[in-house]
């Protein structure tokens, strides 16, 4: 019985450390796309430069994408035909999640979004294009959003 284990003891550790060395001679793993680091604009200096685009409309995180609840008359998005109820799935091949995500593909979009939205007017899903309005180089200081980009975020800083 002691001989038993011992061997099962040596077999099991002979393939610990041949899977290890497998593993170890492939190189090192590139992430997945779920778990790659995503874009920090502000790698910690306290300054970034980027484009300022405005786009023009408020936004509201879903569970299917971004919402839109208010299109300012004449911006971008009006132009493009977006309208309040409207839930923007993808951005640039995209699907935003956030605010913050948002404000990157904005900010880094060259000036033109290529957005599938849901149209709840008539429910089906169109792909709409959108050419946005250029302001100026922005420089930041702080660890703040910009409010530049045309998107306002109700109830983001509350005051008490």
């Amino acid at each position: 019985m002691k001989l038993l284990k011992s061997t099962l003891l040596a077999l099991a550790a002979v393939g610990i450390f041949s899977v290890g060395s497998v593993a170890s001679a492939q190189g090192p793993q590139q992430p997945s796309a779920k778990f790659a680091p995503r874009f920090n604009p502000n790698p910690g200096h306290g300054h970034h430069h980027e484009d300022n685009w405005y786009f023009g409309a408020s936004l509201r995180p879903t569970h299917h994408g971004m919402q839109i609840t208010f299109v300012k008359h004449g911006s971008p998005a009006h132009r493009a035909g977006l309208e309040r109820g409207d839930v923007l799935l993808k951005v640039n091949g995209r699907r935003p999640d956030s605010h913050h995500e948002m404000q990157e593909l904005i900010a880094h979009s060259r000036g033109h979004l290529d957005l599938q939205v849901r149209d709840w007017r008539r429910p089906r899903t169109v792909f709409v294009h959108v050419d946005l309005e250029y302001r100026g180089d922005v420089h930041h200081y702080s660890e703040k959003p910009s409010f530049q980009t045309g998107l306002q975020f109700p109830n983001f800083f509350k005051r008490n």
